[in-house]
């Protein structure tokens, strides 16, 4: 897939449909959402250096449920319910690390409040996994198969 071209599809349309990602080379099978964080083409990539803050909130396999945390997370701190800043200091090295090799990283966290910085890059990094998985999203060659069965 190239340019802006954003494909949703569901579970079945995405495995049914043969695709595949491509990721280091290497084919997978798609990672759906229940044990997402557990598949391989996940694991390959995600690790706590590149994604600290979703690697802080990530305690289940499902991707829905982390996503739903890390929404539930930053929606009180902005509203002043709760604050993550303790978290941020529990984070700040290696959120600093992070920072140091990648600009936008960096542009984002410095605009973000320290009381909901914690939440809201682990949103960002999450973003960022998911379009990293589905980059190179592909339909698998078709297998010459035929179409009639023999009688």
């Amino acid at each position: 897939m190239t340019g802006d071209t954003i494909l949703v599809l569901g579970a079945g349309a995405t495995v049914g449909g043969g695709f595949r990602v491509r990721i280091n080379d290497t084919d997978f099978e798609p990672p759906l959402d229940r044990n997402f964080f557990n598949k391989c083409a996940v694991q390959s990539i995600f690790n706590p250096d590149d994604y600290p803050s979703l690697s802080y909130y990530q305690q289940e396999a499902s991707l829905e449920a982390t996503w739903a945390e890390i929404d539930l997370y930053h929606k009180l701190c902005v509203s002043g319910i709760i604050s993550e800043e303790q978290t941020y200091e529990e984070l700040i090295q290696k959120m600093d690390r992070k920072a140091r090799r990648d600009k936008a990283y960096r542009i984002k966290m410095e605009r973000e409040d320290r009381r909901w910085v914690v939440p809201s890059m682990a949103g960002w990094e999450m973003l960022h996994l998911i379009r990293e998985i589905y980059k190179d999203l592909k339909l698998k060659p078709p297998e010459v198969t035929h179409h009639f069965k023999p009688l």
